[in-house]
């Protein structure tokens, strides 16, 4: 004769989920939703840093050297556009001036004989100026040559990175806009409960 099984033997279905997992799973939920709008902006303002990283490679390096005879002379420069250029002039007489000057620059001085406002010397042989200078105008104010040694080196600046800088501010709105409003819907409860406290006393005062 087969023996009853207990009822405590038999499975009738799932357990039900214990009261301390229930509410560890709803704090964690709580965590998480409060949390989550501030990863995401965290997330956002390092992606953003992470875009701003730049780094400067060279175009071109050349070397000009010669002898300036009397007067005036232009060199002119590879027609690229670098982020900036650094001008060194490694020989040459203080007599001989070198004048960095742009294609509107260098057309005037060929019209009318009007020079940069700024060039180089013996005082100072290191220049550093803009990408969109195209020539280097010598002149010898001597009667006699005068020899010369000139090192152009064309740098630019890029930002590898700069498409993380699109993601970054996606990643910065949706945490601001899902942080936002929760956080002024709790500013409002506080207001709230205020607002209640305070009615409450001037009715015990009453």
């Amino acid at each position: 004769m087969a023996r009853s099984r207990s009822p405590e033997g038999l499975s009738n279905g799932p357990r039900p989920l214990d009261a301390r997992l229930l509410a560890s799973l709803f704090t964690l939920a709580h965590v998480l939703r409060v949390l989550t709008p501030l990863i995401l902006v965290m997330i956002g303002l390092g992606l953003g840093v992470v875009s701003l990283g730049s780094e400067q490679t060279t175009l071109y390096r050349n070397t000009y050297s010669g002898i300036a005879a009397p007067g005036n002379a232009t060199i002119d420069l590879p027609a690229v556009s670098p982020g900036f250029l650094q001008i060194i002039e490694t020989t040459g007489e203080c007599d001989l001036r070198v004048y960095p000057a742009t294609d509107a620059q260098s057309g005037q001085f060929n019209r009318t004989g009007s020079l940069p406002s700024f060039w180089m010397t013996c005082s100072n042989r290191t220049a550093t100026v803009g990408g969109d200078v195209r020539h280097l105008i010598l002149l010898n104010f001597r009667t006699a040559s005068i020899p010369y040694e000139i090192s152009v080196f064309a740098n630019s600046i890029r930002t590898p990175l700069g498409w993380l800088a699109l993601p970054a501010a996606a990643f910065v709105l949706i945490g601001l806009i899902t942080f936002l409003p929760r956080m002024m819907a709790g500013e409002v409860l506080r207001l709230r409960e205020d607002l209640e406290q305070t009615q409450e006393k001037r009715k015990e005062r009453k």
